[in-house]
């Protein structure tokens, strides 16, 4: 089993990251920050993201935060107590290492959003295409993960509920490669 340090066992430091609620702007530039700055005094030590109860939140707010996981030398370590939905599973299944409480609830969908206002067919277009690239960045890698296609990636995701909610627990997650370890 990976360890975060070869002489201990994995356990959550001081230098963990919670997450509770949506993921926002503010709290992915503040967990963003917190990143590269533990990455100063020891890029050894790992840093714990700690998603207790998230819903997911803003696309652009969470691709902050891979990016910034992603860019990290000190390893990033995610860790679901109870429940991550949406941009929050996104985050799960791409840390290199994610751990979950075994009654974590690990929920995946494709990208969904709101369209406030009255947009003509050339914004809805433009609405469209954007968040097709954004489901590339995010569903696509996801998909590889699993080992599948996105298309079936989605498939999936229907095949469980007619909204596309696909939610698993601890060790299913872990058998889909959502997760690492329980």
């Amino acid at each position: 089993a990976p360890r975060p340090r070869d002489d201990r066992p994995a356990c959550i430091s001081h230098r963990s990251l919670p997450l509770t609620g949506p993921s926002t702007a503010g709290p992915a530039d503040s967990m963003s920050s917190r990143i590269q700055y533990w990455n100063n005094p020891d890029r050894q030590l790992p840093i714990f993201l700690v998603l207790d109860s998230s819903p997911g939140g803003s696309v652009m707010a969470v691709y902050r935060i891979l990016k910034a996981m992603e860019s990290s030398e000190a390893p990033v370590h995610v860790v679901v107590k109870s429940f991550a939905a949406s941009m929050a599973a996104a985050i799960t299944t791409l840390a290199k290492e994610s751990y979950a409480y075994p009654n974590a609830v690990i929920l995946h969908h494709q990208i969904s959003s709101v369209m406030m206002g009255q947009l003509n067919l050339t914004e809805q277009r433009e609405f469209h295409d954007e968040s097709e690239r954004w489901w590339a960045r995010l569903g696509t890698p996801g998909a590889a993960k699993m080992g599948i296609t996105t298309d079936e990636f989605i498939k999936r995701m229907y095949a469980h509920s007619s909204n596309g909610d696909w939610s698993e627990i601890g060790e299913q997650a872990t058998d889909l490669k959502w997760v690492n370890q329980i």
